[in-house]
């Protein structure tokens, strides 16, 4: 029994140097591939290929365990507050997400907008044509 365990050990402590290796040569190819063409940056070895990799998991999504933990325990939670409504408070409740987070408030936003901006001029001459002095 132990021999198994130690089998499994081992294979699970292959199986992570091979996947921070895949990782790391990934990102350090993808880094120096992409960006000292585009945006004038330094080349960058393995090891701060594998810095980088490791930062941005940590400031964009974390180490938390199962993936997307936030989501679900709001979910849970709003599920648990739903429970103990009446038909009508729910009822209240999914027209003020509707209306929160419909399409229609992006689109009159958006339409909004476009009323503020000036039309487009049609005569190009009378668009580079200075205006004339007022007549005092």
């Amino acid at each position: 029994m132990k021999r198994f365990t130690w089998v499994k050990l081992i294979k699970g402590i292959v199986c992570a140097v091979a996947i921070v290796a895949v990782i790391g040569t990934v990102t350090k190819y993808l880094w120096n591939w992409l960006m000292p063409e585009l945006f004038n940056l330094p080349v960058i070895t393995f090891w701060q290929a594998l810095g980088l990799f490791l930062l941005s998991k940590l400031l964009l999504s974390g180490f938390h365990k199962g993936g997307g933990g936030h989501r679900k325990h709001w979910r849970d939670k709003m599920a648990e507050k739903m429970k103990h409504m009446s038909p009508e408070e729910r009822e209240k409740m999914r027209e003020k997400f509707q209306k929160c987070w419909s399409k229609a408030k992006y689109e009159d936003f958006f339409n909004e907008t476009a009323h503020e901006t000036k039309p487009p001029v049609e005569n190009k001459d009378a668009a580079n044509k200075d205006p004339e002095p007022p007549l005092t």
